[in-house]
């Protein structure tokens, strides 16, 4: 099915793209310069009655290929269509791994030795499902290895809960924290994630891998460092963390860790566990946010990090100081961020809304342009290569067909930097 969309700016000047059927390979669309934002070099419709929703896009190490996963939203009925899909940089269709099993991708993939790492679960309900497997695909789209990683019930909450790959290991955290041998799948050590506060449901957790090789997540009041050579788990009770943790962990070049929380505050922590500030969102109300559900990046240059709120009309790109946790400057967007803002190596802030655009900002705070996607984003963070590509997910044109975009900036790649984007790097992995 064929969608024509239109996108006007000051000058008058149309962008038409028309999207593929998600079944066929996409004819990429050249794109048009558009003086003061970014050329969409093309856009590619994943599928029929899916989204990309949960999934941020990862690219291979030689960024000739970007992988994306399907998923509705939880509210919706699952699609039973999901799928794994591997885009070439010129937009066409390389593979798509079928989840026949009618599961849906609620994480992010995870690009690591030449394997793409992704969880899946099939649900039942809103927060209820039968299970959820840990899937390990390589290059040519064939499945290496599936692993069993939770037959829970439910799931606490909603969000996404994603493995990270560090020394040849795979980390899953949900009920149970699991470690898999990458290359063979063999189940290494399993270890409860928050030393025996554990639900029935699986947690939706999202970790990140410090210097010393210790996968970090925040939970039930806690900070949480697991190390992957030792199998030690030690943790530290963090003040005022009263909220549930759906962002994942920014680290710094010091080791010092940053997260939100649904109580709209966000947290400095040191490795040892020690508070050295907490942002607190203006306006906050329980019922309404703003919410920090966005991860951070982070500006060791300019010393700000970079993160987003969920509070509708209350919803803004925030800039804090990382040495005093002050707010340096907010955008207004009106519309709610779930994803994480991208940092370039010319200092520009890249981050997408549901108010379907990409936004571009300068480290004052002041926007440069913005790029309608005619979709809206929401877990998706957007990814960037070396040749200044960026690629970000969408939940489409509202007929359920889900559109992953490849946008030309006016960079060259990331900001040189310990955390410019989500999950530290374009492969995902977290460390």
């Amino acid at each position: 099915m064929k969608v024509l969309w239109q996108w006007f700016v000051s000058s008058l000047v149309v962008l038409s793209l028309i999207a593929c059927d998600g079944d066929e390979n996409s004819t990429p669309d050249e794109g048009t310069s558009v003086p003061g934002s970014g050329a969409v070099n093309w856009q590619f419709n994943v599928g029929s009655d899916t989204y990309v929703y949960y999934a941020s896009p990862a690219l291979s190490e030689d960024e000739q290929t970007i992988y994306v996963g399907t998923s509705r939203k939880v509210m919706s009925n699952p699609s039973r269509q999901d799928a794994l899909v591997a885009v070439s940089k010129d937009g066409s269709q390389l593979w798509r791994y079928e989840l026949s099993g009618g599961e849906e991708i609620r994480s992010t993939p995870v690009v690591y030795n030449d394997k793409i790492y992704f969880t899946a679960n099939y649900r039942t309900g809103t927060y209820s499902k039968s299970y959820a497997d840990l899937f390990s695909i390589n290059q040519d789209g064939s499945l290496a290895w599936r692993q069993r990683i939770s037959d829970a019930p439910g799931t606490y909450g909603n969000g996404l809960s994603k493995v990270v790959a560090v020394q040849g290991k795979i980390i899953s955290i949900m009920q149970l924290g699991l470690v898999f041998d990458a290359e063979s799948g063999d189940l290494l050590h399993s270890f409860d994630p928050c030393m025996g506060c554990a639900t029935i449901d699986d947690h939706l957790i999202n970790p990140a891998v410090d210097q010393m090789y210790n996968v970090v997540f925040a939970f039930f009041g806690r900070l949480y460092q697991f190390n992957v050579e030792t199998y030690q788990l030690v943790s530290h009770e963090i003040d005022n963390l009263l909220n549930t943790v759906l962002s994942t962990p920014a680290i710094d070049s010091m080791g010092y860790i940053y997260f939100g929380t649904e109580g709209g505050k966000l947290f400095s922590v040191t490795p040892d566990g020690q508070t050295r500030w907490i942002y607190q969102a203006s306006n906050f109300d329980v019922h309404s946010g703003p919410y920090i559900r966005s991860s951070a990046a982070i500006d060791e240059v300019n010393r700000l990090l970079y993160v987003g709120t969920k509070g509708n009309e209350k919803s803004k790109m925030l800039a804090i100081s990382l040495d005093t946790g002050e707010l340096v400057w907010e955008y207004a967007t009106a519309k709610d961020i779930y994803n994480a803002p991208l940092i370039t190596d010319n200092y520009k802030i890249y981050f997408a809304s549901e108010a379907q655009r990409v936004h571009i900002l300068n480290t004052q705070g002041q926007e440069e342009s913005s790029i309608l996607l005619n979709g809206d984003v929401t877990w998706s963070s957007p990814a960037l290569d070396s040749q200044g590509n960026l690629y970000i997910g969408t939940m489409g044109n509202g007929e359920g067909n889900g559109l992953l975009f490849s946008i030309k900036t006016d960079s060259t790649g990331l900001l040189d930097g310990p955390w410019s984007k989500i999950h530290k790097n374009n492969q995902n992995t977290g460390f």
